[in-house]
């Protein structure tokens, strides 16, 4: 039986602006598939260190390139109005947040939400 590499055919899910929560538990598997370390860049912001990236250290660079493997997808999978939001977002994290305050809403405009549905 022949060997096959699927893995150059993985792409991130495309969103187009509906059903983010379910966009958003897809995306969150596509990310833990790249890898745990590029999974957990989304709840944890990575600031770039300053100075030569010859001085950084491995677990720095481990970092770095974590944050790199999640925002890719993350801008790939961005439709046109969310791509001029997040363009400019420095990290992974940046990304992530952004796209969930847009379609969820900050906390307290999600507890708001709740309560009034609780009235």
């Amino acid at each position: 039986m022949a060997s096959h590499d699927f893995s150059s055919i993985k792409s991130p899910p495309k969103f187009n602006g509906l059903n983010f929560p379910i966009w958003k538990v897809n995306m969150n598997l596509f990310l833990k598939s790249l890898g745990i370390r590029v999974a957990k860049t989304i709840t944890k912001e990575f600031i770039e260190p300053h100075g030569d990236d010859d001085t950084w250290s491995e677990v720095t660079t481990k970092d770095y390139e974590a944050d790199a493997k999640a925002q890719y997808p993350l801008i790939q999978a961005s439709n046109d109005d969310d791509l001029s939001r997040v363009i400019n977002c420095k990290s992974a994290y940046k990304v992530w947040n952004d796209l969930i305050i847009t379609y969820e809403g900050t906390p307290q405009v999600k507890r708001s939400k709740i309560d009034l549905l609780h009235s």
